[in-house]
């Protein structure tokens, strides 16, 4: 546990620089992750397309 001396020299602008940059983390995989899915459902959809066409 925290004492009260220890929280007293804590720079609360380190916390906004820290939350500031797993914002930017965050928003980069989610950026990634919608790329990473745009692609894996369109090659489905070509792959599927080909079925019908094929017969398959």
């Amino acid at each position: 546990m925290v004492d009260i001396a220890t929280m007293r020299k804590l720079d609360p602008e380190q916390f906004s620089e820290a939350a500031d940059g797993y914002h930017a983390v965050g928003s980069m995989a989610e950026e990634a992750k919608g790329k990473v899915d745009d692609h894996i459902v369109g090659k489905m959809a070509r792959e599927t397309g080909r079925r019908r066409c094929e017969g398959g």
